[in-house]
């Protein structure tokens, strides 16, 4: 049986009938080589997902999962992986979807212009948006924090024992897609990019 293996990006929830018209093959081990419990079913009608760490990613794989199960009657093993490693599970046949990827122009180029081995599954139809935020109370006090041109100001009141002396700027996962460090760079402000580890720690 042929395997094409997909992935889609944008943060909306993909549809079945979308995502069953490019799964055809068998899921196998994740990164750390655990089994699948999928793993070599070649005759059987199987699809192994990445899971990215954010709840959104969560909520299309549960979404999409649930659908191909229970409507057209695939067997569904999901694996947790980073978002680059996931790209390499990917063109490995290691995992045969990634539902939710947000923008990866080097992996894109490896996998699907040059080596071929990953085809991409389309856009999702929402667009993500990425920004910074303060809490609710701090604006009401300080209105003017809203415009980074006086994020400076505040700095101090933003300082904590990870930030090294300077204001923190709190960011999620490594390996999420951001620009903060260059943004904090190009700004010349007064803040360091502290990664809580996860979306839920964040």
């Amino acid at each position: 049986m042929a395997r094409t293996r997909i992935a889609l990006s944008g943060s909306a929830l993909v549809t079945a009938a979308a995502l069953a018209a490019g799964l055809t093959g068998c899921g196998a081990a994740d990164m750390t080589r655990q089994s699948s419990p999928y793993a070599d079913a070649k005759s059987s009608r199987t699809v192994t997902l990445s899971v990215q760490s954010w709840v959104g990613a969560q909520a299309n794989v549960a979404v999409a999962q649930y659908l191909l199960e229970h409507e057209l009657g695939y067997r569904v093993d999901t694996v947790q992986i980073d978002e680059v490693p996931a790209w390499d599970a990917l063109s490995q046949g290691r995992v045969d979807a990634i539902l939710e990827d947000w923008g990866h122009p080097e992996q894109e180029q490896r996998y699907i212009d040059d080596k071929g081995t990953i085809r991409r599954g389309g856009d999702l139809g929402v667009t993500g948006h990425i920004g910074w935020f303060v809490p609710t109370y701090f604006a009401e006090q300080h209105p003017d924090v809203t415009d980074w041109k006086n994020l400076n100001k505040y700095a101090d009141e933003f300082r904590t024992a990870e930030s090294g002396g300077k204001g923190q700027l709190l960011d999620g996962s490594p390996s999420y897609v951001t620009n903060d460090k260059a943004l904090v760079n190009s700004l010349g402000l007064d803040y360091q990019v502290v990664f809580a580890g996860s979306e839920a720690a964040q």
